[in-house]
């Protein structure tokens, strides 16, 4: 905010000039000159090189005056502050934030996207002003005439200035809603002019038709329009019922709130956030005729979503920002997809789910099924049913989904991912996916094709990439609101118009005085030969580094410590012994959320074990070795003493639940033998001697061929349990 303040002040400072210029003689004329150069450099300290150049310009134009005596030549400093007003606009123009956005986010922090474009167009009139202003400036300056140079620089500048400050508020609520008419979208388009009896969506096995969703639209658009209300709460797990209030509420007019899940609690915290705003789903549909029903422009949707803290933000994008990316999209991929019906895994309130399964299907005239597969399973068993099909997916899924069970299905005409990066590995045993680059906060910006590895990312059509400071890629795109985005991500350009994604910026660790790169580390544990996947995390209040990792499946046998071991050396070769993580935790996999984003939360609960609410991992037990022989898996387990099962089991003499060993029989035979975990009974179970914090264990799991898993608790000294789970049916691995 210096920027703003300084100009606002040098305004001010330039007044008082006017006046000494008429009282002092030329040569002190200096002295206030040399004034305006420090406060020129204070108010904005300089960041780069050209910010030098005003404070410069004028204390040159100081010394000039002083040796010179000339009182010509100092009726010049209005120019060079109209200069230095000019480069601060126009760079904000270039770089981003524009310098009225900045000072209209103090009145409106979450500004919609209209409202960024509308102080793009006034800061580039505010440029148009500078130049005017100081070309008059120096006119009067190379007349000479004192007292008419002072009259223009001293009031009729203020006045000018005054005149355009008020004229704008005055034409504000104009000039906006001329933006929003701009940002108008009617819904016979959105459909695409379909024949009326033409399926939209399948809700579940019940085709809707265009005619249908069109009524449906225009009603419950109409009761919305209808409203006070100017917010509205989105919230539904029906995809058929988000899709038509979403669309109610933008064609309406108003703005959509959608949350980050459907949680009651997370609900309640939005209508504290917004008193004022309704909800879509409890609101009865209005009657009209479908037929003479518009839409009104305006519409706005938004997304809240939780990052890496937790805290919900909430992020505004216009709908035909939306649609103009769906647009951009079906410009590229349209033909690959031709007819395909479009199916997804991803939840449809983030913004990825909304634009790929619900709006571009929408405009592109192409069929969607509303209901998200819950699983693999799910997917494999609806393209085996037959039919074209385009896959809206996470790469959560599609690492544990087997490529080759999909290679077969001819029907599986394009499959999408978003969220996290494939490893190429992944990206190539599929064909090469089509990966989607973006946030909630830029929208899409670029895709890719790894088919060989190592291909960089190609932005979306209309997106221009650069660098900013400390490498961060900086992004311009017509999908959001006019100006640049600078993201959190380091970037490295490459000569063919492609770049690489070097890891997120803010992924610097502080660790015990050194900063390093977690990206970075974990590409050196990534690289070990029996490691599929390794997340490096900071726990709340350490200084050391905790590690959790995921080892490739089928290892006929691990020993855990001589892993962690390799690690360590790994990291050491390259690093001091201190940026070592001090825990490794061995998972089956990372904890990833609805989106397929690595989970921080729950993967710092991990090491945590006073976090509330528990993670799942944080009750596991420590590997410590797995073999597999003729008895079956044969496991090596630590008891760590911090166990939240130990909390109140019981005071003076901790002892480990039976449940604890239960649950970590199904855990373990999922993890290491694909079994199932919908058991409905237990036999032969037996507890025979208690565990304590601090045993070491060893677990025998046998698959019987009745899809039964026995096993077996024993410690050096004794037995501890045993039992056998019995499956409801013959399970499906995938």
């Amino acid at each position: 905010m210096k920027g703003e303040a300084g100009a606002a002040s040098g305004f001010l400072l330039s007044l008082a000039v006017v006046a000494l210029v008429l009282l002092l003689p030329a040569r002190w004329l200096a002295v206030p000159l040399l004034a305006v150069a420090v406060f020129l450099f204070l108010s904005r300290r300089p960041v780069v090189r050209a910010d030098l150049l005003a404070p410069a310009a004028m204390a040159g134009l100081a010394a000039l005056v002083w040796f010179s005596e000339s009182q010509r030549v100092a009726m010049l400093y209005p120019v060079i502050v109209n200069g230095a007003l000019l480069g601060y606009f126009y760079g904000s123009l270039r770089r981003g934030p524009t310098a009225i956005e900045r000072l209209a986010r103090l009145e409106d922090p979450q500004l919609p996207p209209e409202g960024v474009g509308y102080t793009r167009v006034l800061t580039k009139v505010w440029c148009g002003f500078f130049v005017f202003n100081g070309a008059v400036a120096a006119l009067t300056a190379w007349w000479g005439e004192p007292r008419a140079w002072a009259l223009y620089n001293g009031l009729f500048a203020y006045v000018l200035i005054g005149a355009l400050v008020v004229g704008e508020r005055l034409l504000r609520p104009r000039l906006l809603d001329a933006y929003r008419r701009r940002a108008g979208v009617d819904l016979d388009a959105l459909i695409g002019g379909r024949d009326p009896e033409a399926v939209v969506c399948l809700r579940g096995k019940v085709s809707v038709s265009a005619a249908r969703f069109r009524a449906e639209v225009a009603a419950k658009s109409a009761a919305v329009a209808a409203a006070p209300a100017a917010l509205w709460i989105v919230s539904t797990e029906d995809a058929y019922v988000f899709a038509v209030d979403l669309l109610s509420v933008c064609l309406a007019g108003k703005q959509a709130l959608v949350p980050q899940n459907h949680q009651a609690a997370t609900l309640e915290a939005l209508r504290t956030r917004y008193p004022e705003a309704s909800s879509a789903s409890t609101l009865a549909p209005a009657v009209v005729d479908p037929a003479r029903w518009r839409a009104l422009p305006g519409g706005l949707i938004s997304f809240h979503t939780s990052g890496s803290t937790g805290e919900p933000k909430c992020v505004t994008r216009s709908f035909a920002a939306l649609l103009q990316e769906a647009a951009a999209l079906e410009s590229l991929f349209g033909a690959e997809l031709g007819e395909s019906r479009v199916i997804g895994t991803v939840p449809h309130h983030f913004i990825y789910g909304a634009i790929f399964r619900i709006l571009w299907p929408l405009q592109a005239r192409r069929v969607f099924q509303t209901e998200p597969l819950v699983d693999g399973y799910a997917v494999l068993e609806l393209l085996r049913a037959g039919g074209d099909h385009a896959l809206v997916s996470s790469p959560s899924l599609m690492e544990r989904l087997p490529a080759d069970d999909v290679a077969g299905l001819s029907g599986l005409r394009a499959v999408f991912t978003s969220g996290s990066f494939l490893r190429p590995e992944v990206a190539v045993r599929w064909g090469g996916p089509i990966e989607v680059y973006g946030s909630t906060e830029t929208s899409g910006i670029a895709w890719r094709r790894q088919r060989l590895g190592g291909e960089g990312w190609r932005p979306l059509p209309g997106v221009t990439v650069a660098l900013a400071e400390e490498g961060r890629l900086r992004v311009e795109s017509p999908y959001v609101a006019e100006g640049g985005e600078l993201t959190g991500d380091a970037a490295r350009l490459r000569g063919d118009g492609t770049f690489d994604l070097l890891g997120r910026v803010d992924r610097i660790a502080k660790v015990e005085g050194r900063r390093v790169s977690l990206p970075e580390l974990e590409g050196l544990l990534d690289a070990h030969p029996a490691v599929e996947r390794c997340a490096l995390v900071q726990p709340d209040g350490s200084s050391r580094l905790a590690g959790a990792v995921v080892l490739k499946p089928g290892l006929a046998e691990a020993d855990y410590p001589a892993v962690v071991a390799e690690l360590r050396a790994r990291l050491v070769a390259r690093h001091d012994a201190v940026v070592a993580p001090r825990r490794w935790r061995f998972l089956p996999a990372l904890p990833v959320d609805a989106r397929g984003k690595l989970d921080q939360r729950r993967l710092r609960a991990i090491f945590d074990p006073a976090a509330r609410p528990l993670s799942p991992e944080a009750c596991w037990p420590q590997l410590i070795a797995h073999r597999r022989d003729e008895s079956g898996l044969v496991l090596r387990l630590h008891i760590p003493a911090d166990l939240p099962y130990f909390e109140g089991h019981f005071p003076g003499l901790p002892i480990l639940p039976g449940v604890a060993l239960l649950s970590w029989v199904k855990v373990f035979d999922a993890w290491f033998l694909g079994g199932a975990r919908d058991y409905i009974a237990i036999e032969n179970l037996k507890f025979t001697a208690a565990v304590h914090p601090g045993e070491t264990l060893e677990l025998t799991l046998t698959r019987t061929t009745d899809g039964a898993v026995r096993f077996r608790y024993e410690s050096a000294r004794e037995a501890k349990a045993g039992g056998a789970f019995l499956p409801a049916a013959p399970s499906h691995v995938l």
